[in-house]
């Protein structure tokens, strides 16, 4: 179903990275997506998503390991079926993004720079 689409080469190349993936058949690319595909796309963009066969299954897996990385909250179970809204796709990116910057920042001397430290800096260069 991607033959004639112009994003063939880019849809090819996030199924080959195990990013993204169809339903096996078809990748459908005018399609909706719901929280639970684009958590999961998320979760395979950094090497986290669980490996399951079952579409339930994959589908509570999802939203247990994207709980485990702070990436969700109780709340989202309710909604995790349901099409994203743009906001929801910003803010699950934005908090991605945060905790990404945070983890590279916590073994370098830059942490001040990145993020707000409560540390004061006469105790972060204490032995």
């Amino acid at each position: 179903d991607i033959a004639s689409s112009s994003m063939k080469d880019a849809i090819n190349a996030v199924c080959m990275a195990g990013i993204m993936r169809g339903d096996g058949k078809t990748f459908r690319p005018t399609a909706t997506i719901t929280k639970v595909e684009f958590m999961a796309a998320m979760l395979n963009m950094i090497g986290e998503s669980p490996i399951t066969n079952n579409t339930t299954t994959r589908q509570t897996a999802t939203y247990n390991k994207a709980l485990t990385l702070e990436l969700v909250s109780n709340a989202d179970l309710a909604t995790f079926d349901r099409i994203l809204t743009r906001y929801e796709a910003a803010l699950l990116l934005y908090k991605l993004y945060i905790k990404n910057r945070f983890i590279a920042s916590l073994n370098n001397n830059d942490i001040t720079h990145n993020i707000i430290s409560s540390v004061q800096q006469d105790d972060m260069t204490a032995s």
